[in-house]
This record gives structure tokens, sequence and C-alpha cells, in this order.
């Protein structure tokens, strides 16, 4: 796809983004701007991946506590990738204390649950949102291979700010699928 294939892209999200802004009424389902400030710390930069873990993370931990569970938990994510740095931060599985599981079979999902395993919630993105992590992806390459289009790297970059402002500021429903096991 060229440049200006994923602009139009851009500019469709853009533009459905200001049609359909329901995530701007949602603000008590986004997390608070400190889970993402630590969480760019520990990791070292901000990106979709990073931000998906937050989400998903923190949907499963509040689907969990609204059920009753109380106490540490315990995480199986399917992914050897940027959303595991945003679940450790989210939900304060580590791997230091042994309480994630990181199994590389390159699905965006996250099984979460209290220490016995008898109560257990699985998270994964919603198919908009794993469209739009695609398309984050996609940007990213493209970024990378621009070397002298200043301009065309900043529309791109744009883009990028785009869905990640989405993912930051949609409602939970718009973002993951959550399912108890």
């Amino acid at each position: 796809m060229s440049s200006q294939g994923l602009v139009s892209i851009i500019t469709i999200f853009a533009a459905w983004c200001l049609c359909f802004p329901c995530h701007a009424l949602a603000a008590d389902d986004c997390p608070d701007q400190d889970v993402y400030q630590r969480a760019e710390q520990f990791h070292g930069h901000t990106c979709t991946g990073l931000i998906i873990g937050i989400r998903i993370g923190i949907a499963a931990k509040e689907a969990l506590r609204a059920a009753g569970v109380s106490g540490s938990l315990k995480a199986q994510y399917y992914s050897k990738s940027c959303p595991v740095d945003g679940l450790q931060i989210a939900i304060g599985t580590t791997y230091s204390s042994k309480s994630i599981e990181v199994i590389d079979h390159q699905e965006n999902r996250l099984i979460l649950s209290d220490i016995t395993g008898r109560h257990r919630v699985e998270a994964k993105l919603t198919e908009f949102a794993d469209q739009q992590r695609l398309l984050s992806i996609s940007l990213k390459k493209k970024i990378d291979k621009l070397q002298d289009d200043v301009e065309g790297k900043d529309r791109l970059e744009q883009g990028m700010d785009d869905i990640n402002s989405w993912f930051r500021t949609a409602p939970d429903a718009e973002v993951v699928e959550l399912r108890f096991l």
C-alpha cells in the first residue's frame, strides 16, 4: 500500500472518530494518565502495543474485581510483544514475581485469574481494535522506510498518534472483548 493509500485510510479513520465521538463520552472507562506515564517510563517509549496491554489488562482486572475477586492475580499473555509491559504496569503482574507467563502464539489475548485459577477472564481486542492495531503496524513500517519525505512521514506519524489516541480514550467495549472462563 502506498503512503497516499495509508493517508486516505487515516483520513477516513479520523473522520469516523469525529462523526462517532462516543469514546469522548466515556471518560470513566479510560485509564488514568498516570498509568500511561509509568508504562512509558518502564517500556522506554509509547507505542500502540503498550497502550493495548494497558487497556486489556485494566479491563480484565476490573471484570474480576466486579465479580468479587480480590487479592493477587496471575496472567498468561499469548504474544511476546510490547503489550506485556503495559500489562505489568496496569495489573501488577511481573516477571520477577512470576505472576505473568508469556506464551508466544502471536495472539493479543490475556487470561487473567486469581491465584487459585478458579476465577478466570479472557480479554482480547475487538475486531475493530485489532484492525487499528494492524493499521498501526503498517504505518510504523511505512514511517521507518521514509527517509527524506518529511511531510509524508509527518502525516503518517499523525495517523499513528490518532490511532494511539483512540486506543487511550475509547470505551472498553470498543477496545476489549471479555469472557469469563
